[in-house]
């Protein structure tokens, strides 16, 4: 299994759909009816993960609801404090296991100053593997479109076929929420070190009426239900282009969604495109420079019949702090199908990053991007604004690592013409501390 994001993934996830006691008794099942003798030499590995981190975000975004319009006015403080005990356990050359529970506190000192605890399990699979063939079968990390599409660690089925010289066949089977699973067929190369070409496609049935918030402000609060088949195809590539090195996305979706409201049903096609492409060049000794673009679709008019805005569920995009990282929603996303593009106007996102590695143990990098409604691209009279951050890790010691980040958005007259006024700026700062032992 992969090894966590510090933050991003721990508060990523949702509710584990099987619960502590239901996958240890998955885990045992498999040794037992795998491994029926009793002269086994288990080989054991334990390990743990500490997180504590401090967070300050002002004039974040509140969604609309059926009686107010987005506003920028949300305000948080809040700290994390995390644990993460782990173990590996090797049976034999091909079969392994692997589990992670985890442990959270986390402190707001909103207007309610608020405390909350939440252990879950993280990871909980059987793994057999083979220089061929691999399978993974439990709570484990999907990412299915390098995370745009979801990204999170849910109860599933991974099985990968490498028998090819470089080229590789995978298909994942999971469940996103409680009732609704996702199912992803990728085919793959690998032309040298660091380089991947791969075409996928995905399927989405949404059965736990996880989009009705975005649908609430176009009919009066009066949706009831919400329902949907989404698809996705796409193909996305890494490799070297001389010293450069490109990175890019593209994905198409489509598929129809159901809304049942107070004055009846209406079902409306989907049809929705999202692209993320960056060029990252070495500039000179431990400094390089990329430039990037990310864009995805929007809906001027939602209940027109005809869906255009990019969607998925719980998705995660770490182009920028602010405007993107679950859009506006800091790392605590709910369980929810939302819009790529941040708002029902889509987004188009140019932008440039700087990589300097001060020392071997401290690493600065800071982002600049523009922020363009999809509809209306590169007009400053309607643009979201522009945003820059810049974030600095310390590794103190092998794996283990201090950070601090800072970001700004500074606002453009698309929201001006939203709300009426210009709001002030939103803002964020975080700082922390990440341990793995």
């Amino acid at each position: 299994m992969a090894i966590r994001l510090p933050i991003q993934q721990s508060s990523l996830q949702t509710s584990s759909h099987m619960g502590f006691q239901r996958a240890l008794v998955l885990c045992l099942a498999f040794v037992i009816v795998l491994f029926p003798g009793t002269g086994m030499g288990l080989e054991y590995r334990f390990g743990w993960e500490f997180f504590d981190g401090f967070f300050k975000e002002n004039n974040y975004l509140n969604p609309a609801t059926d009686t107010e319009p987005d506003t920028l006015d949300y305000d948080n403080t809040y700290a994390i404090i995390g644990a993460y005990p782990n173990v590996d356990v090797q049976f034999d050359k091909n079969f392994s296991a692997y589990f992670q529970a985890g442990v959270d506190w986390t402190h707001s000192w909103d207007e309610e100053d608020t405390d909350d605890w939440d252990a879950e399990v993280v990871g909980a699979a059987i793994s057999y593997a083979t220089p061929k063939f691999g399978a993974d079968l439990g709570i484990q990390s999907f990412r299915p479109g390098k995370g745009l599409i979801s990204y999170n660690d849910e109860p599933g089925i991974s099985l990968q076929y490498k028998g090819w010289d470089r080229a590789f066949i995978k298909g994942d089977g999971f469940q996103v929420f409680d009732n609704s699973p996702m199912g992803m067929l990728s085919l793959g190369y690998h032309p040298g070190f660091l380089e991947t070409v791969e075409l996928f496609g995905a399927g989405f049935h949404e059965a736990d009426d996880n989009m009705s918030d975005l649908f609430i402000p176009f009919y009066d609060g009066a949706v009831s239900a919400t329902s949907g088949n989404i698809f996705y195809i796409g193909g996305m590539a890494d490799f070297f282009l001389w010293d450069a090195y490109v990175s890019g996305i593209v994905i198409r979706e489509s598929g129809s969604v159901e809304i049942d409201h107070a004055t009846g049903g209406q079902k409306m096609d989907l049809a929705a495109y999202l692209m993320d492409v960056e060029i990252s060049y070495p500039v000179v000794d431990r400094l390089s420079a990329s430039a990037f673009i990310f864009f995805a679709t929007g809906d001027s008019d939602p209940t027109d019949g005809d869906l255009t805005a990019f969607m998925s569920p719980m998705p995660f995009n770490d182009r920028t702090m602010i405007f993107f990282n679950g859009g506006f929603a800091r790392y605590d996303v709910e369980e929810s199908v939302v819009l790529n593009g941040v708002t029902w106007d889509g987004v188009v996102a140019p932008g440039i990053g700087l990589d300097y590695q001060v020392s071997p143990e401290i690493v600065t990098k800071m982002t600049v991007a523009l922020l363009f409604p999809e509809k209306d691209p590169y007009n400053s009279q309607s643009w979201y604004g522009w945003e820059t951050d810049a974030k600095v890790t310390y590794e103190f010691y092998p794996s283990q690592w201090l950070f601090f980040e800072a970001g700004i958005l500074i606002h453009g007259n698309y929201w001006k013409n939203q709300l009426g006024y210009q709001p002030d700026p939103s803002t964020r700062l975080a700082a922390g501390l990440n341990l793995f032992f």
